[in-house]
């Protein structure tokens, strides 16, 4: 039986993710989407490769839909949408994939919420930004229950992303056991230390770049040592940072070229961030 998918949020990251959902994945139906703010999806479904069916509701998605993917800006964003769509549906045996950045808390929260009522639920969130989303590169991160988990990987990796990141594995000692249960907050967690890592090189990069200006030793002799010495990431934040691109645009749309590059992010998602870190010491 084909699958009747939705799709609920529509902002940077949800779009691109569409875009690469639509083109890629072989569905037999066309993919449900709603938003809050409507005139984002409509004005999003013409640009589309193929038909999707515009929603004013979410439970105008979540209703005919077996499987949610829901893409959202932060906890409290998700918990409402997933509480809304229990209020109004039947949600016994959809299944809900939170791909936003979330706190391992609250993947917990929403997979005991969703099971309460009958679904289930996968937590994958995402590494890369609205750029790499838009170029089908994301690095997917699933957690969940592995039959529940194998049925969302055909959406991410070749379509949506570039590879898939499995952090369900039971603990030591549990392989082949189907009825471990594989905590949902791991996918989330892990989303978390690779946004601290990023933060942390970003913060590297600044420092660096604000002594070489001020001594004098120049910011274009520490990009030739960049280049040199550690190229990759280092060297596109260092040629941000030179540029200024990353405060020059109300919405930056382009990046550095690589998978992850902090300057791209809002102040305020950069602070949820933070707290986030914070929060788990």
């Amino acid at each position: 039986m084909a699958e009747q998918v939705a799709w609920i949020g529509l902002g940077n990251m949800g779009r691109g993710m569409i875009k690469n959902l639509v083109a890629k994945y072989p569905f037999q139906t066309p993919l449900i989407i709603y938003n809050r703010t409507q005139s984002r999806a409509t004005e999003l479904a013409p640009t589309l490769s193929k038909p999707v069916t515009v929603v004013p509701t979410i439970a105008e998605a979540v209703a005919p839909s077996s499987i949610i993917f829901i893409c959202l800006s932060d906890d409290n964003a998700v918990t409402e949408a997933l509480q809304t769509a229990i209020s109004t549906c039947d949600i016994a045996g959809k299944l809900f994939v939170d791909c936003s950045t979330v706190h391992p808390d609250t993947s917990r929260s929403e997979a005991k919420l969703v099971e309460l009522h009958g679904g289930s639920f996968v937590t994958c969130p995402v590494f890369g930004t609205a750029p790499v989303a838009d170029a089908g590169q994301l690095v997917c991160v699933l957690a969940g229950k592995r039959d529940l988990v194998e049925r969302v990987k055909p959406f991410c990796a070749g379509v949506m992303g570039r590879i898939n990141l499995d952090v369900s594995t039971p603990p030591t000692g549990a392989a082949g056991n189907e009825d471990v249960v594989v905590d949902p907050g791991r996918a989330s967690l892990l989303k978390i230390m690779g946004n601290s890592l990023g933060l942390n090189l970003v913060d590297a990069v600044a420092e660096a770049m604000t002594v070489a200006e001020k001594s004098g030793l120049g910011v274009d002799t520490l990009h030739n040592f960049l280049e040199l010495m550690y190229p990759g990431m280092y060297v596109g934040y260092s040629n941000r940072m030179r540029s200024g691109d990353y405060y020059k645009r109300d919405e930056p749309f382009t990046c550095c070229g690589q998978w992850e590059c902090w300057l791209w992010f809002t102040r305020e998602a950069l602070i949820k961030k933070v707290k986030f870190e914070e929060r788990d010491g």
